[in-house]
């Protein structure tokens, strides 16, 4: 069988001086940093409370019910009151997460990366408050190291052994579990679900492992099995918030692929309809490129969600009468004040005329720009909101003013502003669309953004690690 990033075959854990990915034995034992040359101890891959491995009753832990009532409605309510008790962003995460999964800048990595390995040695000791922070630190930097899969695979795998709670380590598994379906290595995949508990009722035990399962079904093309898992909508199988967009995309594929296109697209414009932006879709859908997830029912909502923006763009009459006046009023003066000097009256017609004539032109040169820079705008929000092309600065800087001025604005937090003011576009509207739509369409250039953002650590891919 051919060994991928998320073999669960291998074990890959991170080097405790300088944060490299090193592959460690599942028995454990003493291994050396090829960067650092810290000698590292690892204590043996902790037993995994395999569900499908061993099989049946005894696998399952106390408190756990049979896979085969998950559905049942009661249980399905009882599941959903846990929606308004999702664990919110520890305190001290907060200045540096936003959506409690994605860095709020890039000068908080350095940093977060400290907070990270601080609580990767307390976790290992039983603190409680350790192990949430390091369950949001995890995430999120698995998320950030998009471009360098050795790494990112070695966070998720040394918090899952750090972490002792099914709440704290499903997450873990969940991620890696789609990591390795994403990669085509469904038996891995398998695995890392195997280890999750069956029948919990904990909203994120179960929810990781329902998304898991339904991500792995879309992978091996068996999307029958998703609506069983996820329902039509979160009103009837409920999803933790953070997997919320997920599940939608795999629902819609779902629909998709059965020939449901009108259902597939309704449920991603509901998904959209406060948000006034495909942004969180593309981000999740770039995330996971090979599965190609609801394809063409994502591309007519982004169309919709374009049209919106463009929509909203719309002529600056005030700037071109302002130039017009600004340009125009010397010439025109210039005119009158010479008009004494003038000796013949049909002259001075012929001045005035002339005179007139050059704001008229003007103007019709600042509407002719003006009607280019709203096309410009058109185009780039029509390629540029939809992830088609590459955003150079300037177009990035185009695409800053057109949505700043007369459009709608997520801000990071989930909020949306119309009309807002562009002294406030650059910072916000930077975080999140150059990330979102630069940053992750090239994720060769995570490994270089990752330094460049003030990473500590003194390890640093080669180009073939990062591919």
């Amino acid at each position: 069988m051919t060994t991928t990033i998320f073999s669960h075959d291998v074990r890959v854990l991170l080097c405790a001086r300088c944060g490299a990915p090193l592959e460690a034995p599942v028995a454990g034992g003493t291994v050396g940093c090829r960067y650092c040359r810290a000698q590292n101890m690892f204590a043996a891959r902790p037993h995994a409370h395999a569900n499908g491995a061993n099989g049946g009753a005894d696998a399952r832990r106390p408190g756990a019910i049979a896979w085969s009532h998950a559905n049942d409605p009661g249980r399905l309510a009882m599941l959903a009151v846990q929606l308004h008790a999702v664990t919110d962003v520890p305190v001290g995460l907060r200045p540096f997460l936003f959506g409690g999964w994605r860095f709020v800048q890039p000068t908080a990595v350095e940093k977060a990366w400290s907070m990270f390995q601080a609580a990767l040695v307390r976790s290992r000791h039983g603190d409680a408050l350790a192990a949430e922070e390091l369950v949001f630190l995890a995430a999120a930097f698995f998320e950030h190291l998009r471009g360098e899969p050795l790494r990112r695979r070695a966070v998720a795998e040394s918090a899952l052994d750090a972490l002792t709670l099914d709440r704290h380590r499903v997450v873990m598994l969940g991620l890696l579990a789609r990591g390795a379906a994403s990669e085509g290595d469904l038996a891995s995949a398998e695995a890392w679900c195997a280890e999750m508990m069956e029948g919990s009722e904990d909203l994120a035990v179960e929810s990781e492992l329902r998304v898991s399962r339904a991500f792995l079904s879309a992978a091996t093309g068996q999307v029958g099995a998703i609506p069983p898992l996820l329902g039509h909508s979160s009103r009837e199988v409920p999803i933790t918030p953070r997997l919320q967009v997920l599940a939608d995309l795999l629902r819609a594929h779902g629909l998709e692929t059965a020939g449901h296109m009108d259902a597939a697209q309704a449920l991603l414009e509901g998904h959209t309809r406060q948000r006034a932006t495909t942004l969180d879709l593309d981000e999740v859908r770039a995330a996971f490129p090979s599965l190609h997830l609801a394809p063409r029912s994502h591309a007519a909502v982004a169309a919709r969600i374009a049209e919106l923006h463009v929509a909203l763009i719309k002529p600056r009459w005030d700037h071109v009468v302002l130039w017009t006046v600004v340009v125009g009023f010397a010439p025109v003066s210039f005119a009158f004040m010479i008009s004494p000097l003038i000796p013949r009256w049909s002259m001075f017609i012929i001045a005035a005329i002339l005179s007139l004539s050059f704001p008229a032109i003007l103007a019709t040169h600042f509407v002719r720009q003006d009607r280019r820079r709203m096309e410009q705008e058109r185009r780039i929000i029509h390629e540029g909101i939809s992830g088609r092309m590459f955003l150079s600065g300037q177009q990035e800087a185009t695409l800053f003013g057109a949505m700043g001025k007369d459009t709608l604005v997520r801000y990071p937090d989930g909020t949306i502003e119309r009309h807002l003011p562009r002294t406030a576009v650059s910072m916000n509207l930077s975080m999140v669309l150059t990330e979102q739509l630069v940053a992750r369409r090239h994720p060769e250039m995570a490994g270089d953004y990752w330094y460049e953002c003030g990473g500590v650590s003194p390890y640093r891919p080669s180009s073939n690690q990062r591919r």
